[in-house]
């Protein structure tokens, strides 16, 4: 995460990369769209991948991990200032940030305490702004080729991860203690099953005797 120093006497403040602090949160104001990239780990070092043709083999069977990388400014309280940064962001919150206009939103975005070495990044929306002539835009490019030390970027790259499957919480009423035992519609019931459901049915049981009486 970059410095928090209080800005210089001229207001300047070299725009770093911004990542989201273990066990932490941080409210952004986006100034526009993310751009993505493919990168693979190899050596200790993240390093970006150069496409099917480019990338050097041994570095291209490494699994890639999509990144993205969006101009913002994020909010330090003392003072209440807003610093310019460029927001990286991981492939889970991408998906909450996917179609959606980005220019103005401010979010609150976040890593939950665990456990785990590396926990799901999370992002929640706060409020949209009118940012022109407020926060202006920037190009992250620069920022990138400085992260990645020049080396070639293959950018806006789509998030291949596969989307999660999200479904709607149904309402509906509980179990009950009994169950209700139909029997078939082609089939004749004799008195003696009906005898039989209605003593399975006291004793809360769910069996339900077959047509021909075979268990």
């Amino acid at each position: 995460m970059p410095s928090a120093d209080p800005p210089s006497q001229a207001h300047q403040h070299v725009v770093q990369l911004l990542t989201v602090p273990k066990a932490g949160q941080v409210v952004v104001v986006f100034l526009g769209p993310y751009r993505g990239i493919l990168t693979h780990y190899v050596r200790g070092e993240t390093v970006p991948c150069a496409g099917d043709v480019d990338c050097p083999t041994p570095v291209h069977r490494v699994h890639p991990v999509w990144k993205g990388y969006a101009p913002v400014r994020y909010h330090q309280p003392a003072g209440d200032w807003w610093f310019p940064a460029v927001l990286e962001i991981t492939e889970c919150l991408e998906e909450l940030l996917r179609g959606r206009h980005l220019a103005g939103e401010l979010w609150e975005v976040f890593r939950g305490a665990g456990k785990r070495r590396t926990r799901p990044v999370g992002g929640r929306y706060l409020e949209t702004r009118h940012v022109d002539g407020v926060f202006d835009t920037f190009d992250v490019v620069p920022v990138l080729q400085r992260r990645y030390h020049g080396r070639p970027l293959v950018l806006d790259v789509a998030n291949p991860v596969t989307p999660r499957v999200i479904l709607p919480v149904v309402s509906a009423p509980a179990p009950g203690n009994q169950a209700t035992a139909r029997p078939s519609p082609a089939t004749e019931v004799t008195e003696a099953q009906r005898d039989a459901l209605r003593r399975l049915a006291g004793r809360g049981a769910a069996a339900v005797p077959s047509s021909n009486g075979k268990h």
